[in-house]
């Protein structure tokens, strides 16, 4: 990498920094791409140079977080190739419950995005999450063709994604999101699962039932 290409490459981190720290302190992400320009200590034109619009600059943002997010989420250690779909959706899970404050507005927009630029860019990489929670299943045969493992990340996206927006816009707890996602990925992925996988399906499917039939752990919205 050049010197110039180091110094772009700060400059975009610098402004990407600001912008997270933005959404800390406000807890929001109304902030203007001026204020922004400020924090960061650019000119005002800079982001857009960069970014091209502030929808550009909260997708570079979540962008960069999703790497990280990947890393950890699909960091398991189970063996049982269904087990560890289970896993990385429980990390995940994990990981935006651990940092509300930032995760939460940067994924309501994100959720909302409608453009025909960065929208499709968002669901092509957080596809890329569900994909490779399966290569263990891939691997071991349990599903039989490429589409069909394509089909299959793309309903548990779909689902992840579902009860995801619920929790962004606060309409369910922490508790429930948890146990919907597992609820949902284990529903999804019973067709596949075969001898000690279909065991341990069942057990986590016997947990998460107990803990949403739970009149406490009803969100306002189903009660």
């Amino acid at each position: 990498m050049s010197l110039r290409q180091k110094q772009s490459a700060a400059r975009r981190n610098q402004m990407l920094d600001a912008a997270e720290s933005l959404i800390r302190q406000s807890g929001g992400t109304d902030f203007s791409m001026r204020a922004l320009a400020h924090a960061a200590q650019v000119s005002p034109a800079t982001p857009y140079n960069f970014f091209g619009s502030k929808e550009g600059l909260l997708f570079a943002l979540l962008s960069r977080n999703l790497t990280s997010f990947m890393e950890q989420a699909l960091r398991s250690e189970a063996r049982d190739p269904v087990e560890q779909v289970l896993d990385a959706a429980d990390r995940a899970v994990t990981i935006l419950l651990d940092d509300p404050v930032f995760l939460r507005p940067l994924y309501q927009v994100m959720l909302g995005l409608t453009d025909p630029l960065h929208h499709p860019k968002f669901l092509k990489e957080a596809f890329v999450f569900y994909h490779a929670s399966l290569d263990a299943v891939m691997a071991r045969k349990l599903i039989p063709t490429e589409a069909e493992r394509a089909a299959l990340a793309c309903a548990l996206m779909a689902h992840f994604m579902g009860v995801l927006d619920l929790w962004v816009h606060e309409d369910i707890d922490d508790d429930w999101f948890r146990a919907q996602i597992a609820y949902g990925f284990i529903r999804l992925l019973w067709p596949i699962a075969k001898g000690r996988s279909l065991t341990n399906l069942k057990k986590h499917h016997d947990q998460v039932r107990k803990l949403l039939s739970r009149p406490q752990l009803l969100p306002p919205l189903i009660r």
